[in-house]
């Protein structure tokens, strides 16, 4: 929300414009987390939010399955699943429901 963006979010200007960067208040709270998506080990905490933009599309359905539901277990209830705009979780994740495309929540 607009809101947010405004209190939270820095604009890029030159050559990072139509960018943004989180302000330090929020930088605080986020965690980067790397891990092999073919492996399904227990999440060391939940989220809010997670992105995993643009990797869905190297998988067949079934590893795709088996990595939504990974991805749900690892979300808090009402938390966020991002993927890329290119890609589609139809038939996946039977407990996120699609908020707009590329944007899931889990329920």
């Amino acid at each position: 929300p607009e809101y947010y963006l405004k209190k939270y979010a820095l604009k890029g200007v030159g050559n990072m414009e139509g960018m943004f960067t989180f302000n330090d208040e929020i930088k605080k709270g986020i965690q980067f987390r790397s891990m092999n998506l073919a492996e399904r080990k227990p999440c060391e905490s939940q989220f809010d939010c997670i992105f995993l933009r643009n990797v869905m599309i190297y998988f067949d359905r079934e590893t795709k399955s088996q990595i939504v539901s990974h991805m749900e277990d690892c979300l808090i209830t009402g938390g966020y699943l991002f993927i890329g705009h290119s890609e589609s979780l139809h038939g996946l994740g039977s407990g996120l429901q699609s908020i707009q495309p590329s944007v899931y929540r889990k329920t």
